[in-house]
């Protein structure tokens, strides 16, 4: 395994075949979407999609970052935040998962937050952001704000 040309090693476990690497070049992002939510998972096993900016997805990379606090009064839920990119035939041609459960047991209003990786997709149509609680156990994602970047070349 090699490391990107503009990263240099840091440090490794080459027998892990781990690597640490930094950026020449700093990354460079431009803000593209600055969203404020709050969703209640109570009934229904997901939440309200959020819909990602699809247009710059077809062109470049997108930073999604994600924060809010989380509420519920059961004593185990398996809380995840879900971003799926679609094509034109209505199928998913990317999902990525967070499991928020790995996070904490027992949410009772604490804030968390994530930085997602979304790769860049030519063929997609549609791409949107969910939480889902796959028990249908209620909770609650309050205060909740989503910054989209865009990665720069």
């Amino acid at each position: 395994m090699r490391p990107a040309q503009d990263s240099g090693v840091v440090d490794s476990a080459p027998r892990n075949q781990l690597f640490l690497l930094l950026r020449e070049t700093p990354l460079r992002v431009e803000m593209i979407a600055d969203t404020a939510f709050a969703f209640s998972v109570h009934a229904a096993e997901r939440s309200s999609m959020i819909e990602l900016p699809v247009q710059r997805l077809r062109s470049q990379d997108l930073l999604v970052q994600v924060s809010a606090e989380l509420e519920s009064s059961c004593i185990v839920i398996d809380p995840r935040l879900v971003i799926d990119i679609i094509d034109a035939s209505g199928a998913i041609i990317y999902n990525d998962i967070v499991f928020l459960s790995t996070r904490r047991a027992q949410w009772h209003g604490e804030r968390w937050q994530c930085i997602r990786h979304v790769p860049v997709s030519a063929t997609a149509a549609s791409a949107v952001l969910y939480f889902q609680e796959p028990e249908a156990r209620p909770c609650t994602f309050s205060n909740g704000r989503m910054l989209v970047q865009g990665i720069a070349p």
